[in-house]
């Protein structure tokens, strides 16, 4: 299942989610500060016993993902891990979110970063040639 950490990500989640044919929704989100957000699942998310990933697009501190992981843990889920297209977060924030219990995160490499998974050049190039610019 494809979780989006706010109602900011869902366009992004569901598109992946449609492209990859699973299923997804995302969590309501109330920010305290750079550090401190409330997340709240809705009320059909099925948690218990699946393996979760989450979707985003900038993890700078990895508070959102670490409160999402640690909410998902407590409902129940199997697993967590992120994908996020830009990765800005150090190494004291990765320890954080993999204590928190985030099994993996992986990212574009827009950002330098030790997470990048994912190459962008390829997507560019392609969405280039389709438009007759390359």
């Amino acid at each position: 299942v494809l979780v989006g950490p706010d109602s900011e990500s869902e366009p992004f989640v569901s598109a992946v989610a449609r492209t990859i044919g699973a299923p997804h929704w995302v969590f309501n989100k109330s920010r305290h500060g750079e550090r401190n957000v409330t997340l709240t699942a809705p009320l059909y998310a099925p948690i218990n016993g699946l393996r979760i990933l989450l979707v985003d697009d900038v993890c700078a501190s990895g508070g959102t993902l670490i409160a999402a992981t640690q909410c998902l843990q407590k409902a129940g889920a199997q697993s967590v891990e992120a994908v996020v297209t830009h990765a800005l977060f150090s190494s004291e924030d990765g320890a954080a979110m993999a204590s928190a219990g985030l099994r993996m995160v992986r990212s574009c490499d827009g950002c330098a970063h030790p997470t990048n998974a994912f190459p962008l050049a390829p997507i560019l190039a392609e969405a280039l040639r389709q438009e007759g610019l390359a």
